[in-house]
């Protein structure tokens, strides 16, 4: 009984000693290598080419064209006149190339009214014929004749006679005698018409004749005649019309020889 006793109080303490004591520590299991990596092939790197923006020319914007006010221009030397017409005043004058703003027109159309600063007034009257148009609108106002100053009266200033030749020889006064001519220049200060006659020295009067002045200046005239054969000194003399030349050269002296 003693020894059955002291088996299981061996066999007690066993158990008890296996439940008390620390569970061993695990072994530690050897280091795994880990695998090297696999080489990786090569790659081609395919470049694509960068493609560069250029900038488009960007179109210019559309404007709106810029308003004109009418103008002439000159196309040569042109009198500026204080009406529209010929049988007004010159006042002023354009040069050639020369610009201005047209402010009006006469009723037809056929003369502009100018701004001209250098003028009396600051405006004038230049003609259609002579001038180039730009930018005119059919609302150009028509300048009223009633505001108009009233036309100058032209008139002849001057005239000048001579004879051609002024000397002629005719053997023993026998016979006719050369033809002869004789010239008048004539002066005028604008548009008008001029009758005109000459008279010959013991020959009586040519006949008469008209000359038109479509502005200020001087016109040439002249008429042939056979003199009357009269040895000595004899004359030509103008005549116009409704006209006193006396105090002007109005004639001129020629000469008939026989020798």
């Amino acid at each position: 009984m003693n020894a059955r006793r002291i088996a299981w109080l061996l066999l007690a303490a066993s158990l008890i000693s296996a439940c008390a004591s620390p569970p061993a520590a695990p072994t530690p299991e050897p280091p795994t290598e880990a695998p090297a990596p696999a080489a990786l092939a090569p790659t081609a790197v395919i470049l694509q080419p960068t493609a560069t923006l250029i900038p488009l020319p960007t179109a210019a914007p559309v404007l709106a064209p810029l308003a004109c006010s009418p103008e002439v221009t000159a196309n040569t030397i042109v009198n500026v006149r204080n009406g529209p017409g010929m049988i007004y005043s010159i006042i002023g004058s354009l040069a050639q190339g020369a610009t201005a703003r047209v402010d009006g027109k006469n009723a037809d159309g056929s003369w502009w009214y100018i701004l001209l600063p250098s003028v009396p007034g600051g405006h004038g009257w230049v003609a259609g014929s002579v001038t180039t148009t730009n930018c005119m609108t059919p609302s150009l106002p028509v300048i009223d004749a009633s505001a108009l100053p009233a036309p100058y009266a032209a008139a002849v200033t001057n005239v000048e006679v001579s004879v051609d030749p002024s000397e002629i020889d005719v053997p023993g006064c026998v016979g006719e005698a050369q033809r002869m001519t004789a010239w008048a220049t004539i002066h005028a200060s604008g548009p008008m018409q001029v009758t005109y006659y000459f008279e010959i020295d013991g020959a009586g009067t040519t006949k008469p004749h008209t000359v038109t002045f479509t502005e200020w200046g001087s016109r040439d005239v002249s008429e042939t005649f056979r003199p009357e054969v009269k040895e000595g000194g004899h004359w030509v003399r103008l005549w116009i019309e409704g006209l006193n030349l006396s105090g002007w050269p109005d004639r001129a002296r020629y000469r008939i020889n026989c020798p």
